[in-house]
């Protein structure tokens, strides 16, 4: 990697973003509406693809952009309906957008609670972290909840013990009062607030989520992905900077195959599979828009030989690639992903289907 790319890459960890990914959303309107649907297995069809289902019918094998007809031998008894009309999704979707957005900085799945957590780390109490408050109002003191900041509620990555104090659990050697240990203090809010908006989100709204917590839309996104349906997790420092070994950032996305990433579109990872492979990457022709069979991690692309984003805009450049698409996609492998939660406006423009990201139709870069 050259020192010009060193220097560019710089991840921004002053941030802290919740991600949330409505369980199974589209089958969860239909289950809003007729609960009697939430124990049986439930599939909303899009012209002849399997769009989302309940987990009843996953495990009766049914499964996102699988074909309809697949899908009804594999479960004759699916109740299989249209969701071709999605009146009623974007209904849903603004309500569940107004109910978050009070909380924060929102762009329908994603919140930007950094300044509630920021206004939280002044107002802790170390000597009594057992009994703390966090307040959802700078301006009433009594609005918010109790909560126990020795404690991080849910999942985290790596996972920790959650029988221990915070400040002695973690085997980092994090110190609070160094950078790492404020990141991971402020991790640790977000965290419990993550919590209280995902209960009450379905105390109030009638849907479960699963929520990711990290500094950036990326990793918030990607660490959600590990407990599903109803869980939380929350990436852990050391965060570091992404020239350092020691980066629970780089071990946690490693293991992801490229084509996993959000922002590395299906094209885009075919061609660096390719390329890593020195030879084409077996193709799964059977599935509706195709997947590979054979997996290249994050950490292939990462440590190949010369791999940098100069050699990123050999791969992938072509004339409909836009202009620095290497350092797009080489930030993105190093966990840099520093797009902003846009401003919550009054109402969504746009909700969109949840697919495997290998197999998203419109990624096409």
């Amino acid at each position: 990697m050259t020192s010009i790319g060193r220097l560019s890459l710089k991840r921004d960890d002053r941030r802290i973003i919740i991600h949330f990914d409505y369980d199974c959303f589209y089958a969860a309107v239909f289950e809003k509406e007729d609960p009697k649907l939430r124990s049986l297995p439930l599939a909303v069809q899009q012209k002849q693809i399997i769009v989302t289902c309940n987990y009843e019918a996953r495990r009766h094998g049914l499964y996102k952009l699988q074909r309809v007809s697949e899908a009804r031998k594999r479960c004759p008894e699916a109740i299989i309906v249209l969701g071709e009309d999605l009146t009623r999704f974007r209904n849903a979707s603004k309500e569940n957008y107004n109910f978050l957005r009070r909380f924060a900085w929102s762009d329908k799945v994603f919140v930007d609670v950094t300044d509630m957590v920021d206004y939280n780390l002044e107002m802790i109490n170390h000597n009594s972290l057992q009994s703390s408050f966090f307040h959802l109002s700078p301006y009433d003191p009594t609005v918010g909840f109790e909560f126990d900041c020795n404690k991080i509620p849910g999942h985290t990555f790596p996972n920790i013990s959650a029988s221990s104090p915070v400040p002695h659990r973690y085997s980092g050697g994090l110190l609070l009062n160094s950078d790492q240990g404020s990141l991971f203090l402020r991790l640790v809010l977000g965290s419990h607030l993550a919590q209280y908006l995902r209960h009450h989100l379905e105390e109030h709204q009638g849907y479960s989520s699963t929520v990711g917590i990290s500094t950036s839309k990326l990793i918030s996104k990607l660490v959600g992905n590990i407990n599903k349906p109803r869980g939380q997790t929350t990436l852990l420092p050391p965060y570091y900077s992404i020239d350092t070994d020691e980066s629970n950032v780089t071990r946690f996305l490693d293991d992801h195959d490229v084509g996993r990433i959000p922002g590395i579109g299906f094209k885009s990872a075919q061609k660096i599979r390719d390329y890593v492979l020195r030879r084409p990457a077996a193709f799964d022709a059977g599935l509706v828009y195709g997947g590979t069979k054979e997996s290249v991690t994050v950490k292939d692309v990462r440590l190949f030989p010369s791999m940098d984003h100069d050699l990123l805009e050999k791969i992938l450049g072509s004339s409909g690639a836009p202009k620095g698409i290497g350092m797009k996609i080489w930030g993105l492998v190093n966990g840099v992903d520093d797009s902003e939660v846009s401003k919550a406006r009054e109402i969504p423009q746009q909700i969109s289907i949840v697919c495997n990201p290998v197999m998203s139709k419109s990624e096409v870069l």
